[in-house]
């Protein structure tokens, strides 16, 4: 028996409260996990309406007029992924196309949690897969749900995909099996058709290094390119997590994502706003969108819209810590060459709130580096400060029980450590 749950309790769990019953768009800030600051029967009938919500949602969505079928999709995802070494560049994707490329931010440090943002383009308090042993919401629309009612024939071969599966992963997927040593995902793959969606997830292996990975990365890509829909072929390579060791700095979140449209296509003619760090949830919609879907209310935006902004927000929850029951949770925003670290030390009391936790945060204001360096400029770090936490609100749809101010620079040190 597993012992993974959709619905953690406590204050690193999913929230809900009684004013996120029914929103007028679904998932409109309101996340699709569930779990709370409180848990029995009134987290219960939360989880109900979301799900019931969702299912009526789904069933009431418009079919897409299908006269012309979707353009091929194949979905490349690389565990804690650095940029690939030389001599393994992917110059395949330029050949009869148009390529991007961005440094982007992951949701999470943590694979699982950081996979669920590239699948559903929610941050991981709205989807819920927080900690490895939290799975996807029942609620939660992916990434193959969504091409699946768009009319696609989805196929997935993953490393590890028992444990994938039972975080919900499988969810969407017509076939969805173990990577192996690649043979029927390569066959799968050499016949990538319009209307068909491959997703192939390769791990690290420590053993083989990095340069193994983006070697099995390129070998999908070469079988891709023996297929005869290859010129309208839509293909993303994309990190989950980045070579670091489960923290919030820049090695751990920095991945690099590649982006293939057919040159003859509408995305081609359509030019980066910058070349800033992008956040790497905002895939989904991209390949949504040119699948032909439409955008749903509350997930990132695609790279394709340049006048969008997403906050590059991430997030760890559920840290342990050296007090017994408690736990840390930990938030990061990137703007520019400067990052906040936010940290909130959780009691297991039931009043004990995800962000602010027991008492104030303990912040830090660094440089977006490697390695990173503190900055003294508590006006910045402040201001950060609540545009974290309006971001973070905004997943609650902009609601929290107790209030938050900006530490005062002048409290003293034990105050803002927050047993931590």
């Amino acid at each position: 028996m597993s012992n993974l749950k959709h619905h953690p309790s406590s204050s690193f769990g999913p929230p809900w409260s009684e004013s996120n019953r029914v929103r007028e768009r679904t998932r409109a800030g309101a996340p699709c996990s569930s779990g709370s600051v409180f848990s029995g029967p009134r987290a219960l009938r939360s989880w109900v309406l979301c799900a019931g919500l969702a299912l009526t949602l789904t069933a009431c969505r418009n079919a897409p007029d299908r006269t012309v079928p979707g353009p091929p999709l194949l979905l490349i995802t690389l565990e804690e992924a650095g940029d690939p070494p030389t001599g393994e560049a992917l110059e395949i994707l330029n050949e009869g196309a148009f390529r991007w490329s961005w440094s982007a931010i992951a949701s999470s440090p943590r694979v699982a949690t950081a996979l669920g943002s590239l699948h559903t383009g929610l941050r991981p308090w709205q989807h819920g897969a927080l900690d490895g042993q939290t799975a996807l919401h029942p609620g939660c629309e992916t990434l193959a749900l969504t091409l699946k009612a768009l009319g696609y024939e989805t196929l997935a071969y993953a490393d590890r995909a028992l444990r994938l599966e039972r975080l919900g992963f499988a969810r969407g997927y017509s076939r969805f099996g173990a990577l192996r040593s690649g043979k029927r995902a390569l066959i799968d793959v050499e016949a990538l058709q319009p209307n068909r969606f491959v997703w192939i997830h390769v791990r690290f292996d420590p053993r083989r290094g990095a340069a193994q990975q983006w070697r099995r990365a390129r070998g999908v890509l070469e079988a891709a390119e023996r297929s005869p829909s290859w010129p309208e072929t839509v293909v993303a390579v994309v990190g989950v997590t980045g070579p670091g060791a489960d923290g919030l700095d820049r090695r751990s979140l920095s991945v690099p994502l590649y982006l293939r449209t057919p040159a003859n296509g509408t995305a081609a003619q359509r030019t980066p706003a910058s070349t800033s760090p992008v956040a790497a949830a905002r895939l989904y919609e991209t390949l949504n969108e040119l699948a032909g879907g439409e955008p749903l209310p509350a997930t990132a935006a695609s790279l394709l819209d340049m006048d969008a902004e997403a906050p590059l927000f991430s997030a760890s929850y559920g840290q342990p810590t050296q007090r017994e029951g408690w736990r840390r949770n930990e938030f990061s925003l990137v703007e520019g060459e400067l990052q906040l670290l936010w940290r909130a030390a959780v009691s297991p009391s039931p009043r004990s709130l995800p962000l602010s936790g027991s008492g104030n945060p303990r912040l830090e204001l660094r440089r977006w580096a490697d390695p990173p360096d503190s900055v003294e400029r508590p006006e910045v770090r402040d201001a950060m400060a609540l545009r974290l936490r309006r971001a973070w609100l905004s997943d609650l749809d902009g609601e929290e029980p107790m209030q938050w101010r900006p530490l005062d620079s002048n409290a003293p040190a034990q105050d803002q450590s927050s047993g931590l």
